[in-house]
């Protein structure tokens, strides 16, 4: 594997909920609701605050973020017909085998 193929750890966010992160080849479960396509393209949103302290009026200090929280929304835009619509399930995160365990 070539490192463009490698994936770095997910970030944490200032909550402690990983950022999800899958590797190039993973398999991920979604289509386009619409036309049913394989082809579509997945956003995760994350906040991130950019703070500016102003006294008299004026920014004395600027601090940027430098970590980003995921808000749990996640978006599907369809490289085919170029539906869009909101997942109500994330499909990055990894399925639930708790129910499997014996």
């Amino acid at each position: 594997m070539d490192k463009s193929q490698q994936t770095q750890p997910a970030a944490i966010g200032r909550q402690g909920g990983p950022m999800l992160e899958k590797a190039i080849g993973e398999a991920v479960s979604a289509r386009c609701s619409c036309c049913g396509s394989f082809h579509v393209q997945i956003a995760e949103e994350l906040s991130g605050n950019n703070l500016y302290e102003v006294r008299c009026g004026k920014v004395v200090a600027f601090t940027a973020a430098n970590v980003l929280d995921p808000t749990g929304r996640t978006f599907g835009k369809c490289r085919q017909c170029g539906h869009q619509w909101r997942f109500r399930k994330n499909p990055l995160a990894a399925p639930d085998t708790s129910a499997l365990a014996i």
